[in-house]
């Protein structure tokens, strides 16, 4: 699970259940189109950035302690939208 998310996302996972890859919007407004778009959640974690300097702003919180079928059809999805917002 490690090395699929980590080679669609582009880095490296740690030991954790979740993963926060950076978005190309602000993490509030991609969660939310994300969702509305492709039916997928994910948590904004701008949340956390007070006292960050803003790292967080653009990272959203993915969960991959579910089904692997499930997470690939999220992951491509997530990918998609990202690809779309970014064009």
């Amino acid at each position: 699970v490690k090395e699929m998310l980590g080679s669609l996302l582009g880095y490296e996972l740690g030991g954790a259940f979740y993963a926060a890859p950076k978005t190309p919007l602000h993490s509030e407004e991609f969660s939310k189109r994300l969702l509305e778009k492709e039916h997928v959640c994910v948590l904004p974690l701008s949340d956390l950035s007070s006292g960050s300097h803003g790292y967080f702003d653009k990272r959203v919180r993915i969960s991959y302690g579910t089904d692997i079928d499930l997470l690939e059809e999220g992951l491509a999805r997530f990918r998609r939208f990202s690809e779309a917002v970014q064009s």
